[in-house]
């Protein structure tokens, strides 16, 4: 079974819409929809079926899920080993906050528009951008429970919409 921020940073990382979506495996848009309002730790509230299917999908396009709160991207041409942050750990950590790009840019203190950039990079890549400390980076997300395990896993240890409740 599926978490809501497994399913929530799949679908960000995959860069597909609920409506691409929900046309590529066919289910609905409100399905998908729903779906996509799970809290980060709850699964997914759907049929047995629906959830191998998203699995699957995910898995075809390079997206694993190791366990209940952890999401992976497996592609054989990454570069392991790396200190530093991919698109693919900033998506899903701002993901795993629940915040917009607007709403994160502000508490990681660099602008909307370079948050954007950044966003836009292949999921493999590492982020530069000379405001942004790395470590720092890294700490602040660590303290908010989401742990970059290596340079294309991530796991929840905590909720972090904890700390962003509007």
């Amino acid at each position: 079974m599926m978490t809501g921020f497994q399913f929530k940073a799949a679908l960000a990382v995959s860069r597909l819409k609920a409506n691409e979506l929900a046309k590529l495996i066919g289910l609905h848009q409100a399905t998908i929809l729903r779906y996509a309002r799970t809290s980060n730790f709850e699964y997914l509230n759907c049929h047995s079926e629906n959830s191998f299917t998203l699995e699957l999908f995910f898995k075809n396009r390079g997206i694993i899920f190791l366990s209940d709160n952890s999401i992976k991207l497996s592609e054989s041409h990454l570069i392991k080993n790396y200190d530093g942050i991919t698109r693919f750990h900033l998506v899903v950590a701002r993901i795993a906050t629940g915040l917009s790009q607007n709403e994160f840019s502000k508490h990681i203190k660099i602008s909307y528009g370079s948050l954007s950039i950044l966003e836009r990079l292949e999921n493999y890549e590492f982020i530069t951008n000379r405001k942004i400390n790395i470590t720092s980076l890294k700490t602040f997300f660590s303290h908010l429970g989401i742990l970059l395990n290596d340079n294309f896993t991530v796991t929840l240890k905590k909720d972090p919409t904890i700390f962003f409740k509007r």
